[in-house]
């Protein structure tokens, strides 16, 4: 039995670096002489972040979830069709729960990381799932089927991106994840069969961060008081000028704090909320909450899951080691700033004038 010996507060040392050394030359031996179905992608180192939608001779996609996205209910909330899904491992990794306390992995000899091989239907499959890891890398990687361990397959899988000295860092890569993170990946993985003691002692043995019930939920802090009001368009050119990152959830405007360009979650807020409307649905299909009440359109978007959507959006943002603030309201053309505070008053002297 390979270790599952649980590691949430640890990250690698010397030493891991030098397995992580040995790693990528063993990893490297395993491509040279492996099937037929990984020759197609050999162009792709193990390590190398790459576009798979360029590959356009991949008769089909293979790729291997060990997060969330092996849940049933994720996948159907995401729309990610498969076509077979069977339980497998990756060797010589350990799971970690790091920036933002999201599932990634990290090498260390003598680990395994369980997870779901999934053969995906359509490459319309595959451009879903990189939109909704849109912050995160896709690499190539050999798994380990259950039922045929001596023939490893080719897939992608999405990793955060961890800088290789992790030793340098000024702080660990762990975070805490979620209950209801953990429990949708032991759910998925327990419906495939995939062994009892890793989900026990990797998955379900990790501390967490509690669910919130609603009177609980955290809110951004406002800019000022009364807040703005601005109009589409001016939300629009305000985005344009590119100093800023900004996202609505509801009729709110929140203003995203970061320096880090490379950082995933500012990615994920880039291209599913700078510019764009409303994001409570995309939060809400990227992270899903079984406690919640399911929202597939806009149309159905209720006070809860807005409210929902801002809380969850606090937490893994200072997870992240960002912050966000609140800056503006959202109406409708002609009801902005210029209608109140000195337009106002400009009206009323005006008014008392005639």
């Amino acid at each position: 039995m390979r270790k599952t010996v649980l590691m949430i507060d640890n990250h690698l040392n010397k030493g891991d670096q030098q397995s992580q050394s040995e790693n990528e030359q063993e990893r490297s031996t395993k491509k040279e002489h492996s099937q037929d179905e990984a020759s197609t992608i050999e162009s792709i180192s193990a390590h190398d972040e790459c576009n798979p939608l360029e590959e356009e001779h991949l008769e089909e996609i293979h790729y291997f979830g060990f997060g969330p996205i092996v849940n049933a209910m994720v996948r159907h909330r995401r729309c990610i069709h498969t076509k077979h899904i069977q339980a497998a491992y990756l060797r010589d990794y350990r799971l970690t729960f790091c920036f933002g306390g999201n599932a990634s992995i990290v090498p260390q000899r003598g680990y395994d990381v369980h997870g779901l091989l999934m053969t995906l239907e359509s490459r319309e499959d595959w451009k879903r799932l990189l939109e909704f890891d849109s912050g995160n890398a896709p690499t190539v990687h050999h798994v380990y089927p259950y039922d045929n361990p001596d023939h490893p397959v080719a897939c992608y899988l999405f990793e955060i991106p961890i800088p290789e000295d992790v030793s340098k860092l000024d702080k660990p890569i762990e975070r805490l994840p979620q209950e209801r993170y953990l429990k949708l990946i032991a759910q998925g993985l327990r419906q495939h069969r995939v062994d009892d003691e890793y989900v026990d002692h990797q998955i379900m043995a990790v501390p967490f961060i509690p669910n919130r019930k609603p009177q609980d939920y955290y809110t951004f802090p406002q800019q000022r008081k009364p807040l703005p009001k601005w109009t589409w368009s001016r939300y629009i050119k305000k985005c344009d000028k590119g100093d800023k990152l900004y996202f609505i959830l509801g009729k709110s405007i929140f203003q995203l704090n970061f320096t880090d360009e490379t950082n995933p979650l500012a990615k994920w807020f880039k291209f599913h909320g700078h510019g764009k409307d409303d994001c409570t649905l995309a939060v809400h299909k990227t992270v899903v909450d079984p406690e919640i009440p399911t929202v597939d359109e806009v149309e159905d978007i209720s006070p809860l899951h807005i409210a929902w959507a801002e809380n969850h959006c606090v937490e893994v943002i200072e997870q992240y080691e960002m912050s966000a603030v609140k800056v503006a309201l959202l109406v409708k053309e002609g009801e902005d700033e210029s209608t109140n505070g000195l337009g106002r008053r400009m009206k009323s002297l005006w008014t008392r004038k005639k």
